[in-house]
This record gives C-alpha cells, sequence and structure tokens, in this order.
C-alpha cells in the first residue's frame, strides 16, 4: 500500500513540476497578487487532476468517453480562456494592494476559473490514462483510494514549492522586474492558447 502511495505521490509530483499554461498562470498570479491568490489557483488545478486521476483509477469510462468526444469545444473554450488570461497579463499593472487585502471572493474566484480551465484541457485526462498505460500493474491489485490520495499529494507538494519559490522571487525582485515576469508569462499563456487552437482543428480531422 505504503509503495504504491509513494510511486503515485512521485509520478504527480514530477507532472505538476512540468511547465505547462496552469504552473506559469499560477506562479503568474502569486507575483501579481501575492501567495493566497497563487495557492488558490494551485488548489483549484490539484482538484480537477485529482479528479481526472480518479476518473482513470476507478475506470468511470464515460467520462473519459465523454471527454473525448468533446475535444474541440472544449480546446476551443480552454484556449479562448488562456488567450484572454494572456493578454490580461501583457497589459496589466501590477496591483497595489497587498496579499493580506485579497476577498474570499477573490480567492473563489481564481480557484473557480482554473478549475474551469483545467477541466477543459483533455490533454489533462489523457497524461492520466497514459500514467496508467507506463505502469505494469494488475488492475486487481491497485487500490483507487490509495493511488488517488498519493496522487493527489504528490500534486499538492509540488504546487506549494511552486508557490513558495515564486512567492520568496515576488518579496525579493523590484517592481520593474516583477513587470517584466509578468509580460512574459502573458506571451507564454498566450503561446498555449495558440497551441490549443492547432490542437482543436487537428481533433477535426
Amino acid at each position: 500500500m505504503l509503495n504504491l502511495f509513494l510511486q503515485f505521490f512521485v509520478v504527480a509530483f514530477l507532472m505538476a513540476s512540468i511547465v505547462g499554461p496552469i504552473s506559469i498562470l499560477c506562479i503568474k498570479r502569486t507575483l501579481s497578487n501575492g501567495y493566497k491568490i497563487g495557492v488558490a489557483s494551485t488548489l483549484g488545478a490539484t482538484s480537477v487532476e485529482t479528479f481526472y486521476f480518479a476518473v482513470a483509477a476507478y475506470g468511470i469510462s464515460f467520462v473519459s468517453d465523454f471527454l473525448m468526444a468533446h475535444q474541440f469545444i472544449l480546446r476551443i473554450c480552454g484556449g479562448s480562456f488562456l488567450f484572454y488570461l494572456g493578454t490580461k497579463a501583457l497589459f496589466a499593472k501590477l496591483p497595489k494592494q497587498s496579499a493580506d487585502s485579497i476577498r474570499k471572493k477573490t480567492l473563489l474566484v481564481s480557484y473557480a476559473s482554473v478549475v474551469i480551465l483545467t477541466l477543459a484541457n483533455p490533454l489533462t485526462i489523457i497524461s492520466m490514462l497514459a500514467i496508467f498505460a507506463s505502469f505494469d500493474f494488475i488492475a486487481e491489485k491497485m487500490n483507487p483510494l490509495i493511488i488517488t490520495a498519493g496522487f493527489a499529494c504528490g500534486s499538492l507538494a509540488s504546487y506549494a514549492i511552486l508557490i513558495a519559490v515564486a512567492s520568496f522571487l515576488k518579496k525579493k525582485s523590484s517592481d520593474n522586474f516583477l513587470k517584466i515576469l509578468n509580460k512574459i508569462s502573458g506571451l507564454l499563456i498566450c503561446g498555449f492558447a495558440s497551441y490549443a487552437f492547432i490542437g482543436a482543428f487537428y481533433t477535426i480531422k
């Protein structure tokens, strides 16, 4: 049991460490708005990733089939949202309020927006299915609850380190440096949005 937990903890930790649109968005929000917004955003990503992993672990095929069947609209919606966030980051000014002044409503919006964005990415569940294909396990020997818990903890640990590093950079960096990082993250997010649009049209061929 512990062996399975640790294996999927490591898998999730490494997956969450890969630089992608969600991790860049979480870094950007931490640099711009403080660690509370960053934490709320990473919790949104972890919630959906764990949900998708549980779908794969418990073999709920109708959910994965539905998501795969609607890849085009999901990619378009996700890409559009990413493009909006990227362009917003490019032209936005760093807010003046401190992290302590963030309202609960803002935290909820930050969480919900990342949940929606991650749900709209069919690549997330594809990656979860790929995990099971990469492990030489017999389904009957796997405890879905244990491996899902290991995955959730590994994802949380990776995102916690990500937010801690971004929060450290925010405290130690000048406003001009943060503005540059903000614009770089905006460009990267727009790049991922373009990739989502391209992928969407490949799904209809």
